[in-house]
This record gives C-alpha cells, structure tokens and sequence, in this order.
C-alpha cells in the first residue's frame, strides 16, 4: 500500500515526503520549527545609552537607534529555539547551537520604545525537496534604567586616589596639559573596559586629585606620570572594612609628585 498522511490523506507522491506520518502542511500545523517569545524586554541606561544583554551593559559606539535594532536581534536570538532531529527524536534546541538552520531577522521601531521583529526560519532537518519554512515575531518593550557605572559615578563611588602634587603649585598650563594627557591614556587603556571610570576630579593643593574606579586605574596613571612627566610615585593603603567572606578592603591612595 502506498504511503500517505494520517491527518489528510494526501498520499506521499503528492506530499514530496512524509514527516512523521505527516504531509508538509499537516506537519507544520502541528509543530512549529522555531519558538519565541511572543514579549521580550531590552533594558536601556538612561545616562549613558548603554543596552543590556546576557546580563551586562554594552556601549552605544554611534548610534543608539540602530544599535538598539541590532541588540533587539541578538536578545531574541538567544531566547530562540528551533526543531532539530537527533537520535534521540525530534526536539528543540538554542538556535545559538543548531544545525540546518537559516533564520533571517527583520527588524523596526513600531514606537519610541517598541520594536518589532519578525523572523522568518528556513529549516533542513528532514528529507524533503525544499526546506520547512516557518515565521515567528516578537515584541521588543525598550525600558529606562540606569547601569550599575553610572549610578556608582552618580555617588561618587571610588576605591582608589589619584593625587597629582608638585615641589610648589603646579602652573594652569601643566595641569591642562597633564590632565589632557590622563585623559588619552585613560582612553587608550579602559576604552573597552566599560567598568573603568574616573567618578570625580578636584583641584586640590596646587594639583589635582582623580577619584577612580579601582586601586588598577589609579597605579596604571600613575606609572604613566612617572614615565611622561618622571613622576615620584608613593602608594599607600588603608584598611575600610571587610566584605561577608571575612576580605579585607583597602582604599589605595596613590600619590604622583611631579618636579616643577
């Protein structure tokens, strides 16, 4: 007897194959070839236009609007799974690790804070003339927040000093030009290190004194100053408490004298 579909009787030569017992049609009404969500959530900072994915904050490098579209695609991406035929059966897997698959991204503003994106899924898995096709879309709600560095440089969070003295005041015009210098080397050193930050700068003394991040951005200056301007370097710590794990906490002050 020749071989057709349970559901519909369409006989396998007219079917191009049966999956399962299943017609093309009758199989794709009955499993979908990619899942996700119908609603997704891209948190964006506020402060420094940063978008979260997996987790961490990422910078916007020129434009928040389209790296927002291209964000949107990776989060739904990674919260996609399509049907995939093992030994085991037939079952979903992360499209991040699939095989056989090609799923193209769509994606635009229906809103100032709503994306939507549309994937469309070609799938090759069974032994058909053409591959399964399959459409899918999601909703993108873009939501203010702020990031954890920028409400830290909000407060004025530091673990370390910078302090910048000369044998006298040092002159407006060097400490312009010393400043500018930390500046590009700052750049130059953390610019892909987004956790990196200087959170305030004062004058103080007849020099300058950088509030940084942590204890490595404050000796990493300071070894610059040393190198440009032969800078006497002098470290210090002091002990602020300990965290649960019983850790001592110091607050490194790094101090940079430099000969007028």
């Amino acid at each position: 007897m020749e071989k057709f579909c349970y559901k519909c009787g369409k006989l396998k030569k007219e079917a191009d194959a049966l999956i399962d017992g299943l017609c093309r049609e009758c199989y794709l009404s009955e499993h979908r070839l990619i899942r996700s969500p119908e609603k997704l959530t891209l948190r964006v900072c506020t402060t420094c236009n940063g978008y979260q994915l997996n987790n961490s904050f990422h910078d916007v490098m020129v434009n928040p609007e389209y790296e927002y579209l291209e964000a949107a695609k990776k989060l739904v991406s990674s919260e996609t799974e399509v049907l995939q035929k093992s030994a085991e059966g037939v079952k979903y897997e992360d499209f991040e690790d699939s095989t056989g698959v090609n799923i193209s991204f769509e994606a635009e503003y229906t809103s100032n804070d709503t994306i939507l994106l549309r994937l469309n899924a070609q799938v090759e898995i069974f032994d058909t003339e053409e591959p399964l096709i399959d459409k899918t879309r999601t909703v993108i709600k873009i939501k203010d927040t702020t990031c954890e560095v920028c409400n830290k440089q909000k407060v004025g969070y530091y673990e370390a000093l910078l302090q910048i003295r000369g044998e006298k005041d040092i002159s407006e015009d060097k400490l312009t030009k010393i400043f500018n210098d930390l500046q590009e080397r700052f750049r130059k050193s953390y610019k892909e290190n987004r956790d990196e930050f200087v959170s305030k700068i004062q004058r103080e003394h007849g020099g300058l004194d950088l509030y940084t991040s942590s204890s490595n951005v404050a000796k990493e200056l300071g070894k610059f100053l040393k190198k440009k301007y032969d800078a006497e370097i002098k470290e210090t710590a002091e002990l602020i408490g300990e965290d649960s794990d019983g850790q001592k906490n110091y607050r490194v002050t790094v101090l940079a004298r430099i000969s007028n």
